[in-house]
């Protein structure tokens, strides 16, 4: 069994010089979530480290972390399976980072079972009581919104809708429209009417 997780190169175990920045004793795996994550889950691959068969089971310590799959088998024509990992309900989990196990064990024929623990750390952030901004209530089709919504980091990513811009400027009848559904959520905006008009840097239409 070889375990490779999101977000890093290496696979466990073995040494591998993409596991970690010594690149030899490197620790366990570890997989990171928050609360306000665009993406819900992080996911584990199993994969095969020889021709051999095998079937595994995946247990978390912890029952608030959810997992798509708790046993599987990898194979010469099923080289690799994926494992998501999440958190059912954010409400149980304490505030802060907290940390716990997901442990993956696999069966072979002729072969003692092997183990691999994957950390799994999660940080439920909670905005500060002097965070700036409203609630998030722009209906789509109506104008831009006066007052924007606040916007809170998730996964080191601070994601803005365009037209929830603080300040729009136009110049010489080039204004902003919203385009709906238009991009991964919500909208976009182009500037409008389009033309061939030129500006000088900084003087032209601008969010």
């Amino acid at each position: 069994m070889r375990i490779a997780v999101e977000g890093i190169q290496g696979a466990w175990p073995g040494d591998n010089p993409y596991q970690c920045d010594q690149g030899y004793n490197c620790p366990p795996p570890t997989i990171t979530l928050d609360n306000y994550s665009p993406i819900k889950d992080r996911y584990i691959d199993v994969g095969a480290g020889g021709p051999k068969s095998y079937t595994f089971t995946v247990a978390a310590a912890a029952p608030w972390v959810s997992l798509s799959a708790t046993r599987g088998s990898v194979s010469p024509s099923s080289p690799e399976t994926r494992v998501l990992a999440g958190v059912k309900d954010w409400n149980s989990v304490p505030a802060g980072t907290t940390s716990t196990k997901i442990t993956l064990v696999s069966k072979a024929s002729g072969e003692r079972d092997q183990t691999v623990v994957v950390t799994f750390t999660v940080t439920k952030n909670a905005v500060s009581g002097g965070f700036k901004g409203a609630i998030l209530s722009y209906s789509r089709g109506s104008a831009f919104s006066s007052l924007p919504p606040g916007f809170v980091e998730g996964t080191g990513v601070v994601s803005i809708e365009p037209v929830h811009a603080t300040r729009k400027t136009e110049a010489e009848g080039t204004s902003w429209t919203e385009i709906i559904n238009y991009g991964r959520t919500l909208s976009a905006v182009t500037p409008w009417p389009h033309s061939d008009a030129t500006f000088a840097p900084g003087s032209g239409p601008a969010l």
